[in-house]
């Protein structure tokens, strides 16, 4: 059996969906910095009644990282007071999401998505429910890709 050496691209990291109204973050690319896969090119996808729409954005592995390890973590504590996990990139704050467990274990992911393609000069803001069970079904999809992440390029400064 053939060891596969690379991350098969695009991978679908996560989905929040209620109704008709869904936000997806792919990543579809990895970009090399001093040998560290730490960028990449990543894509929310946005869909509601009349709109489809996709948003480049400047987020990187780590940030997706770190937004799993908060998330995780928020789950595993839900049921005692409120947790919170939060996506943001680095620089600018053009992307920021939050998936907030309130005291009745209620999961309601919120934020704001600019444009990269357009200098961050158009977006969206959302808020929407997220399952629990769509929140778990989450955790193990991220956990299973930086497992994968990891076996691939070994351990980064992040993880």
């Amino acid at each position: 059996m053939e060891e596969h050496n690379s991350l098969a691209l695009p991978v679908r990291l996560f989905t929040v969906q209620n109704g008709k109204e869904l936000i997806a973050l792919d990543l579809l690319a990895l970009q090399p910095e001093k040998n560290v896969f730490r960028s990449g090119e990543f894509v929310f996808s946005y869909q509601c009644e009349g709109m489809d729409c996709r948003f480049a954005c400047d987020l990187t592995v780590e940030n997706v990282y770190y937004f799993y390890i908060q998330l995780d973590t928020a789950y595993d504590i839900l049921f005692s007071k409120n947790a919170k996990a939060v996506l943001q990139d680095d620089r600018n704050a053009h992307t920021q999401i939050a998936a907030a467990f309130d005291e009745t274990c209620r999961c309601t992911v919120s934020g704001e998505i600019r444009n990269k393609a357009v200098q961050y000069k158009s977006g969206i803001a959302f808020s929407m429910q997220w399952e629990q069970s769509d929140v778990c079904d989450t955790l193990i999809s991220l956990e299973r890709f930086f497992a994968e992440f990891r076996r691939i390029y070994g351990k980064t400064v992040f993880m």
